[in-house]
């Protein structure tokens, strides 16, 4: 059986560079929007629903029997369920976007050291 003459292919750096390269940029891209569009559902929820609880708290403080200071204070803590959710929402965005650049850091460093741009 003859296949024919066999070519090797040469080892082009610049070409396995670039392809090296783009993957991890599109891996890093899909974990991205894929992120994103995880965390969008959970904003969504605390954007809706506990912002929906706290107008409908804070309108049942509106009573003309109540001094100013105690409706301020009724609707002061109807905040409360909101600030607590989005604050330990917000620190783990927070860590996760910092882990995010640390591995597109470590990426670009990689590259530079095995001579990728």
């Amino acid at each position: 059986m003859n296949f024919g003459p066999v070519h090797f292919v040469e080892s082009n750096p610049a070409a396995e560079e670039q392809i090296v390269t783009e993957r991890l940029r599109r891996k890093l891209n899909e974990v991205n929007t894929a992120s994103q569009t995880q965390l969008s559902h959970v904003q969504d929820n605390i954007n809706f629903t506990l912002q929906q609880s706290y107008f409908k708290c804070a309108y049942e403080c509106l009573d003309r029997s109540r001094t100013q200071d105690e409706i301020n204070t009724c609707v002061e803590n109807c905040s409360v369920p909101i600030l607590r959710t989005q604050n330990p929402v917000e620190t783990e965005m927070a860590k996760f976007q910092s882990k995010q650049i640390h591995w597109t850091q470590r990426h670009e460093k990689l590259c530079t050291l095995l001579g990728f741009s």
